[in-house]
């Protein structure tokens, strides 16, 4: 069983919806999930939702 969000989400079985998340950003998100389209659209959306609170931003400093 492929767990649902990794589940295909556009015609022909394929995944078609990806979120790329930065080193430094990646603690920061919260929470993510599918978002259905109600047949308006052929694939599902996603949502991430971020918390600015978890980003460090001295790891943002070094990398400047």
């Amino acid at each position: 069983m492929i767990p649902p969000l990794r589940q295909p989400t556009g015609a022909r079985r394929v995944r078609v919806d990806q979120a790329y998340v930065t080193p430094l950003l990646l603690p920061a998100v919260v929470d993510y999930r599918r978002v259905d389209p109600q047949g308006h659209n052929d694939h599902w959306g996603m949502i991430v939702a971020p918390d600015a609170e978890r980003v460090d931003p001295s790891v943002a400093l070094a990398q400047t």
